[in-house]
């Protein structure tokens, strides 16, 4: 979970524990008594994009992996087997795809399987005495197209997630900045200001639960990669510049980039480069975790 939205559901527990000791100082302080109502709005809604970010994209990609290696499979049986036939009877329409081993496709991405798996049954469907002499079952090819399209139906869900993910983390950061700002801004000096003579006790216990630490010094404020949305491939030299203001990157030959010192709070990127669509993003950086974000260039029609 995010360390700020972590630290502020913390920061509320201890301070509602504290509360309910001195509830009868909160119902008599109408003031108090607003502060803790509003936090426990926020308090509230954080929870749940605290839940929500507990449903991180493993299941998806571990259910995205699985029907993967099991087409990966499938792809290599039925090579193998037309391998054997077009190799008996000097068949080459398929010698692109059989001189490829085992291991080179297990190690392929998702796209480039898909790729492969998809040109398979292209040369298939064109081919069928192939298939049908080569002792392939049409259960086997319809198993076959079937794990292709379970494939390609989970290929783009990791990735809305993650967008759906940092649309949730960027709403919870601004919600304990939020609760924050009530704690040192409004609750603690209209405590100090009104309790440090007339009820030291109570004024001294709630200092130490609301405390907030200090945070650690972060060496990196915001990483990520930039890709070809049509190839999922890295692009390399995106530059990437941050509120129009003259700080930019370049993004590396990995498609990687990265900023150091920002400041907390919101931010505006901006990614161009030739041949590709201009894009914009608004960013909320927390105030101790580094923001990961991948982004995707989308080419442009003209090459511009």
């Amino acid at each position: 979970m995010n360390s700020s939205i972590k630290r502020a559901l913390e920061r509320y527990n201890r301070f509602f524990e504290l509360k309910q000791v001195f509830a009868v100082k909160f119902e008599a302080d109408p003031i108090l008594d607003q502060d803790a109502s509003e936090l426990s709005e926020h308090n509230d809604r954080l929870k749940q994009i605290a839940h929500k970010l507990e449903a991180t994209s493993k299941p998806i990609t571990e259910t995205k992996d699985e029907k993967k290696s099991l087409l990966c499979e499938a792809l290599i049986d039925l090579l193998r087997i037309i391998k054997r036939y077009c190799k008996y009877n000097n068949i080459n329409t398929f010698n692109d795809l059989i001189k490829i081993p085992p291991y080179t496709l297990r190690k392929l991405g998702d796209l480039k399987l898909i790729i492969k798996a998809s040109y398979t049954l292209e040369l298939m469907n064109e081919n069928p005495e192939v298939v049908t002499n080569s002792g392939i079952t049409p259960e086997a090819k319809t198993a076959f197209e079937t794990a292709l399209e379970e494939v390609r139906s989970l290929i783009d869900k990791p990735e809305l997630f993650r967008s759906e993910h940092h649309q949730y983390i960027l709403e919870g950061v601004s919600i304990a900045k939020t609760m924050n700002d009530i704690f040192n801004n409004r609750f603690y000096p209209y405590l100090i200001g009104k309790y440090r003579k007339t009820d030291a006790e109570f004024c001294s216990e709630f200092k130490q639960v609301i405390k907030m630490p200090r945070s650690s010094h972060r060496t990196l404020a915001l990483k990520g990669k930039i890709l070809n949305a049509a190839t999922m491939e890295p692009l390399r030299s995106v530059t990437i510049s941050i509120d129009n203001n003259g700080t930019y990157r370049r993004g590396g030959t990995t498609g990687a980039y990265q900023f150091q010192n920002l400041t907390p709070g919101e931010h505006t990127l901006h990614f161009s480069k030739n041949g590709f669509l201009k894009q914009t993003q608004s960013i909320l950086i927390p105030d101790e975790d580094t923001l990961v974000l991948d982004i995707q260039l989308q080419p442009s029609q003209n090459g511009d």
